[in-house]
């Protein structure tokens, strides 16, 4: 596993071994992140603030950093994924720039009070979230930022549905992955 583009391009990744982390695929990344930039993120990546859920080892945020996002919140509650995390994160040279959260969702999102992110990756194990509550939750807790852009990855049987939390941009299948970008709305309904 790789990084694909921008300063870090060609950096490799480490993944913990076993089932509890399945890493996104170099193939998968580069198609959302080519999603991203001609379409679901106009102003390109430069100086966004990312929220990456369900990090694993982190390396959606950490493609994000190398394309040019100014910082990093990665979340996660599994012990290996945060070593290999970590891992990644100094062979990158990012520790100043990434700030890692130990916890689990949704539960973990008490920890960013006052936090506001552009881009939010959520990656969980598939079909184990209810993703209109974790929006829900993100939306409450007011993390996302005026416009803030969701990408969920999931499995093709679990995609969810937001309807009134977020408008889709982007929905790509591959394989038994499906990836859907979305545009947060700013005040969760009641």
């Amino acid at each position: 596993m790789r990084i694909i583009a921008g300063d870090r391009k060609g950096a490799t990744l480490y993944a913990p071994r076993g089932m509890n982390t399945r890493p996104t695929s170099g193939k998968v990344r580069e198609s959302l992140f080519n999603q991203l930039a001609h379409g679901g993120l106009e102003a390109g990546f430069e100086g966004l603030r990312i929220l990456d859920l369900f990090a694993g080892s982190g390396a959606l945020g950490l493609e994000a950093l190398s394309r040019g996002a100014a910082s990093a919140v990665m979340v996660d509650g599994d012990g290996a994924a945060l070593a290999a995390m970590e891992r990644n994160i100094a062979a990158l040279r990012y520790q100043d720039r990434v700030r890692i959260v130990r916890g689990r969702l949704p539960q973990a999102l008490t920890r960013l009070t006052g936090s506001r992110f552009d881009l939010i990756f959520c990656d969980p194990p598939y079909g184990t979230v209810d993703a209109v509550a974790l929006v829900t939750a993100l939306i409450d807790a007011r993390l996302n930022a005026p416009g803030a852009t969701l990408v969920w990855e999931d499995g093709v049987e679990h995609a969810p549905a937001l309807e009134g939390l977020a408008t889709p941009v982007h929905h790509r299948v591959h394989g038994d992955t499906v990836m859907t970008v979305w545009r947060l709305s700013h005040d969760a309904p009641h």
